[in-house]
């Protein structure tokens, strides 16, 4: 997806909105689904990322 690649070298301020197994899921600011391999972040907190590759239905970022 295009507006993915045009993201890939931002950095994404993500809300947490779960965890998913080994995952911490959110969204953006720009409405893209976030997933964070670290699952120590808690519910509700925002978190500033770096997109690494497209993952499932959105991107699979580091935490900066």
């Amino acid at each position: 997806d295009k507006f993915f690649d045009l993201n890939m070298d931002k950095t994404l301020s993500v809300l947490i909105e779960s965890i998913d197994g080994d995952y911490a899921v959110g969204y953006s600011e720009n409405y893209i689904r976030v997933y964070i391999d670290d699952k120590n972040f808690d519910v509700n907190t925002f978190v500033n990322v770096k997109p690494i590759t497209k993952f499932k239905d959105g991107l699979l970022c580091k935490p900066l």
